[in-house]
């Protein structure tokens, strides 16, 4: 029985277990960030199916209208080509919106290991911002809960760990002597010619300790050697990786923040973009407002809307990623 080898090799491999096992977790919240993600792009896309058909249906209203006008005279004609124009470029941006749509229900049924022949629907009809993280959340703490909690950084340390036990062990596990035990039985048995045999039953024991000397035992310096340059390439992970989800965790932050802002931006925005939406229409109505100025107003409705849509996914994604970055999602 080596004693010195099977101590050490068995402190390395609970070390590796753990490792596994924080592995493992570490796999767990990327898929659930990327079902979330994937998600948000879902709804994001099913919402823009409806800004685009509301696009579509608002300019082929004015379509009717404008030629209505031209019929009797009230319009130019070339303002009816106008509008014919951009209502096929509403309509191929709502076919897009529909291919995206059902892109985004077949990753995120890869994602979520469904059939992706299934057709996936958000609930949320209108997506709407997210509170998973306190408004008040400071850089310092996520760091620090990052530092602790990430099992990334728990996987490398436990690796590090393992490499370290396994350093002790080249370097101290051959000073632990091997027992040996060993015993005989059996018998022994003769006598002179002539005379009948005799025979006795015979017992031998043997128990001791015994060092290794070269290779795998004492004086094996290249074998300490290499279990040294193993541990500080884990040690040396282990910083990266320490100084990687530093990084994260101030990436993650400010874009959070960011996106909060962006939403609040893209709020103001589409506000301003109907009330002049319905300006126009109103100036359209009594003939005042020019075919271009209504193209452009619903043009900018429908952007202001997409914009907005798109900053709160990104926003409840960036949540996510915040929460994943802290090792709590």
């Amino acid at each position: 029985m080596d004693l010195g080898d099977a101590l050490f090799k068995s402190l390395a491999a609970r070390r590796v277990t753990d490792a596994a096992r924080h592995g493992l977790e570490s796999r767990r919240q990327d898929s659930v960030l990327a079902a979330a993600r994937g998600y948000f792009e879902l709804a994001q896309a099913q919402a823009a199916i409806g800004a685009a058909e509301e696009a579509v249906k608002v300019s082929e209203d004015y379509s009717k209208q404008i030629e209505n006008a031209v019929e009797t005279g009230l319009a130019f004609k070339g303002d009816q080509f106008r509008v014919a124009v951009q209502t096929g470029r509403n309509q191929i941006a709502l076919e897009q919106a529909r291919e995206q749509q059902r892109i985004a229900a077949a990753r995120l049924a890869q994602t979520l290991h469904l059939d992706p022949a299934v057709e996936l629907v958000a609930a949320d009809a209108a997506p709407v911002p997210l509170a998973l993280v306190a408004a008040n959340t400071a850089l310092a703490p996520v760091v620090q809960q990052a530092l602790a909690a990430r099992a990334e950084l728990r996987q490398s340390r436990s690796l590090a760990a393992a490499a370290r036990a396994a350093k002790q062990g080249a370097a101290y596990g051959p000073l632990i002597p091997t027992l040996g035990a060993q015993a005989f039985f059996g018998e022994l048995g003769g006598a002179r010619s002539g005379i009948g045999d005799t025979s006795g039953r015979q017992e031998d024991y043997f128990v001791g300790v015994s060092w290794r000397i070269g290779p795998g035992g004492l004086g094996d310096f290249t074998r300490i050697r290499s279990a040294d340059a193993r541990l500080r390439a884990a040690e040396l992970t282990t910083q990266k990786l320490t100084d990687d989800v530093t990084r994260q965790a101030v990436e993650a932050v400010t874009h959070w923040q960011s996106a909060g802002r962006q939403v609040a931006i893209a709020q103001r925005a589409l506000a301003a973009a109907e009330e002049g939406f319905r300006l126009a229409r109103e100036r359209r109505e009594f003939a005042v407002g020019a075919v271009l100025e209504t193209l452009l107003a619903e043009q900018d409705l429908t952007r202001a809307r997409l914009d907005y849509l798109k900053t709160v996914a990104d926003v409840n994604t960036a949540q996510y990623a915040l929460q994943q970055v802290m090792g709590k999602l």
